[in-house]
């Protein structure tokens, strides 16, 4: 399952699997958590930078809230909130 959320010609995505959470910021991984899906029974925080053009080095961040039907994904740029997704 996935998330995306696109701010100023950037791409940033959530994918959960059974094995792992990983962030994408422009279709490159840049924060990960491993392990078995029981094991992330908690809210999660994925950090990570632009890397290259006009905004690099600006902190991007995603969260995950866990649900209990659906979970909630929320990306920030730069600490500002620009997109709220709900994750299935």
């Amino acid at each position: 399952m996935k998330v995306k959320a696109t701010y100023q010609g950037h791409v940033f995505e959530l994918h959960r699997s059974l094995g792992s959470v990983s962030f994408l910021v422009d279709g490159e991984i840049r924060d990960m958590t491993g392990g078995k899906l029981m094991q992330h029974k908690v809210d999660q925080t994925y950090h990570a930078e632009i890397k290259q053009g006009p905004h690099q080095g600006v902190p991007v961040k995603a969260e995950l809230k866990l649900g209990w039907l659906a979970d909630q994904v929320l990306f920030y740029y730069n600490g500002q909130l620009i997109a709220e997704k709900k994750l299935l």
